[in-house]
């Protein structure tokens, strides 16, 4: 079965959860289709490694254990929400396919974070398949005012506290895969306390300052938190800019970035929920 089957094979699976599960609450339904949807992009095999053996809760970016149960809910919910718009993108199959080998689950669903958030605000966007040749492995690529903005995506996994080194690696590691010719951006998800961290803009300051290649670091992370029964979840999000780079994004692309991305984390209903009801 190609990509495009298994997309109307998904369809069907998610209309007949409707039907199926039509006498329990919503948040029970999305909750099963959301996983249908994983199901039907990335088959049972990748399910089982990713949704089904804890992994989703080990990657939590949390100390306390009470909170990382329910953002790993919201992670599934929410990642396979934004595959779901990203099916048809050009890339996205190819991505799917490299996917389904990989076992860095948060630095995945950063790059899909990352992606979908551009397409939500009507940019166009493309993943670029995988080249292994330094300068030009970057994850997507996007035309912002008519410019293409290059964007490589990292995410570190840690309950340490915050360290800068660490830090750093990751930047340089992004870095390399960026081309030197083009407008780079680095979206990198980090622990939820390291954004509060004094040291974290300073760090990722000191790290521009030595670079031509990138022209912003974007800093996030999720969070959570419980309101009776139910949950609130959102990210927190840092711009840093380079302010060394004479020829650096101009200020309507710098506008139009950094709004697209600062508006990502409101409550939003899932896509594959609400084209049903």
């Amino acid at each position: 079965m190609d990509y495009s089957e298994r997309l109307e094979e998904l369809e069907k699976k998610l209309d007949e959860a409707l039907v199926v599960f039509k006498d329990h609450d919503d948040r029970f339904v999305e909750s099963a289709q959301a996983r249908a949807v994983l199901f039907g992009i990335f088959g049972v095999e990748w399910c089982e490694r990713h949704i089904f053996s804890g992994t989703v809760e080990r990657i939590i970016n949390r100390k306390d254990d009470d909170g990382r149960s329910l953002w790993a809910e919201i992670v599934i919910c929410n990642f396979a929400d934004r595959c779901y718009e990203l099916r048809e993108v050009n890339g996205f199959d190819d991505w799917v396919e490299r996917a389904k080998t990989r076992n860095d689950l948060e630095a995945m669903h950063t790059e899909i974070w990352v992606a979908s958030a551009l397409l939500d605000e009507g940019y166009s966007v493309e993943f670029i398949k995988e080249t292994g040749e330094k300068g030009e492995d970057y994850d997507i690529e996007v035309i912002v005012n008519g410019v293409p903005i290059c964007v490589e995506s990292k995410a570190i996994v840690s309950h340490d506290d915050f360290s800068a080194q660490r830090l750093l690696n990751k930047l340089k590691k992004a870095r390399k895969q960026l081309p030197s010719n083009r407008k780079g951006v680095i979206s990198i998800s980090l622990p939820e306390t390291w954004m509060s961290n004094p040291e974290l803009t300073l760090s990722v300051d000191s790290f521009l300052k030595g670079t031509k290649r990138v022209a912003r670091v974007i800093l996030h992370s999720t969070y959570s938190q419980r309101l009776g029964e139910g949950a609130m979840a959102g990210y927190l999000i840092k711009h840093v800019k380079n302010d060394t780079i004479s020829d650096a994004i101009d200020e309507p692309v710098e506008k139009d970035f950094s709004e697209v991305t600062r508006g990502v984390g409101q409550e939003r209903s899932l896509s594959f929920w609400r084209e049903r009801t």
